[in-house]
């Protein structure tokens, strides 16, 4: 007689996780189902413009009403119109694809925006927000995401915990917090806000902080590809990197200030993957060369990376103190560490400084792997000295030689 014989526990617990992973899988295979489309919609509404309406500083400050201020509380009022230009501001910096149709009709404000997921597939994201004020009951808000429709509350207790998540849990607060109410009337939305001034850099801060987050990961998913893609299985040359990246960077400028924003998120990417922590637990790691050698992509790319936030001499400064450092305990005093900072410091200074200069470094270094054009040459400098008489003449005929080389790199002509 035949007979069967239980699972062990330990075999039950995988059975079980195998079925729950099956449900979790459907569950998310469904929600897409239900919330992507293939086609954008409102059909037959023109795409949002590339172009940048304005500032979200000059957005905001456009939507006050002074008249309407009482006891700190100001008013925010915005027509159908000023919500399709925020929302063509955030596809714009976004460089994503997307449509945008809002009317109002009061007592009711319906806004419907469709954005491309990503730029690989033609997936659309269709949200529609309709906007329901009476003077009895309140507002009422329904929020519809794809074919799934949401009261505002609901949404919001949602998506909370996912801001936090990601990092944006503090400009929620601040408008749960901020704001104590909103209704349409005479075709206008209208927001009461507990007002402080900050409330304009705060504006421009979470749209650049929300458009950097995006523009990073681009970039970093893009160096990665890259690393991927490379036959070689140790080292990787900094100017190949550059290449692709601020190739793509030229892609993705369609104005000026955004070549320069673009060229500070591929100079931050890059240091990051450069300099950054886990680099040396990362067996699959490519070692980034410059000049044939690892630690002068890494002085170069670190001075850039911190002339992005401080001045150019204060970042030759930490230059200097660094190789003082190493000569009490590592390699000594390097003038051809040296030199890697400084011409750090004029990249990232000319690859941010101006709309056009940030242009013409893209189309320099986008259009061959030519580390020279970039990095000065450093044979004839010295290595592994003791601390050196700053001075003597000899310091100052090595540093002038150096800034000389500098002056003469083929990215200082370019931008003249």
């Amino acid at each position: 007689m035949l007979t069967t014989r239980p699972l062990p526990v330990f075999s039950r617990r995988w059975v079980y996780l195998f079925y729950l992973s099956c449900f979790a899988l459907l569950f998310l295979l469904i929600l897409c189902v239900l919330i992507l489309d293939t086609r954008p919609h409102p059909d037959g509404t023109e795409l949002a413009s590339p172009e940048l309406p304005a500032t979200p500083r000059v957005l905001l400050r456009q939507m006050v009403d002074a008249n309407a201020e009482v006891a700190g509380e100001k008013r925010l009022v915005m027509s159908a119109r000023d919500i399709e230009r925020v929302a063509a501001l955030l596809l714009a910096r976004r460089q994503t694809e997307g449509r945008i149709r809002c009317r109002a009709d009061s007592p009711r404000l319906l806004c419907e925006v469709s954005f491309r997921l990503t730029a690989a597939l033609p997936l659309f994201i269709n949200v529609a927000v309709l906007l329901d004020s009476h003077p009895e009951s309140g507002g009422t808000a329904r929020i519809h995401l794809g074919q799934l429709a949401f009261s505002a509350g609901l949404i919001s207790n949602f998506l909370r915990p996912l801001a936090s998540l990601a990092g944006y849990g503090h400009y929620v607060r601040l408008w749960e917090q901020r704001v104590t109410g909103w209704h349409v009337q005479d075709d206008l939305l209208q927001v009461s806000v507990l007002w402080k001034d900050e409330w304009f850099d705060l504006a421009e801060n979470w749209v650049e902080d929300w458009v950097s987050r995006e523009r990073h990961r681009i970039y970093d998913l893009r160096l990665r590809k890259t690393l991927a893609l490379s036959s070689h299985t140790r080292f990787v040359r900094l100017g190949h990197l550059m290449y692709v990246l601020f190739g793509l960077a030229r892609d993705r400028s369609l104005t000026d200030d955004l070549a320069m924003a673009e060229n500070t998120a591929v100079i931050r990417v890059l240091n990051a993957y450069v300099n950054g922590t886990s680099r040396d637990g990362n067996p699959g790691h490519l070692k980034v060369l410059l000049n044939g050698r690892v630690d002068t992509a890494q002085h170069f790319l670190a001075s850039a990376a911190l002339a992005l936030t401080t001045t150019g001499e204060f970042s030759h400064l930490m230059g200097l103190a660094k190789e003082l450092n190493d000569t009490h305990g590592g390699s000594g005093f390097s003038f051809v560490d040296l030199a890697a900072d400084r011409s750090g410091i004029i990249f990232a200074r000319l690859a941010t400084a101006t709309g056009s200069s940030a242009r013409m470094i893209q189309d320099v270094l986008s259009r061959n792997n030519d580390e020279s054009r970039f990095m000065v040459d450093t044979r004839g400098l010295p290595e592994n000295l003791e601390r050196p008489d700053f001075g003597s003449p000899q310091y100052h005929a090595l540093e002038t030689l150096i800034d000389n080389r500098v002056a003469g790199l083929a990215i200082n002509s370019a931008t003249r």
